[in-house]
């Protein structure tokens, strides 16, 4: 995941802890606890279906997401679990 960039203009990654995490809006709210996969809108994660801990899980919700008309997508807090 991409963490922005340190006071040397480097970019950052973060594979593992807490941080945000851009999700799309696939027309399911979001729980706090619920997993996080890879989404076919570029640059965001999305709902996964279940509740296993699988290879593809990206992150895991820490936030409460309940969409609004027309919102495409949202940064949330998460815990990282890639690595």
């Amino acid at each position: 995941m991409w963490g922005g960039k340190n006071p040397d203009g480097k970019d950052l990654v973060l594979s593992i802890g807490t941080g945000y995490i851009w999700v799309a809006n696939k027309g399911q709210d979001i729980e706090v606890g619920d997993y996080l996969m890879s989404s076919d809108v570029k640059g965001c994660a999305e709902k996964q279906e279940d509740d296993v801990l699988h290879n593809y899980t990206a992150a895991k919700a820490q936030e409460l997401v309940k969409w609004k008309q027309n919102e495409k997508k949202r940064l949330i807090a998460c815990i990282l679990l890639g690595g």
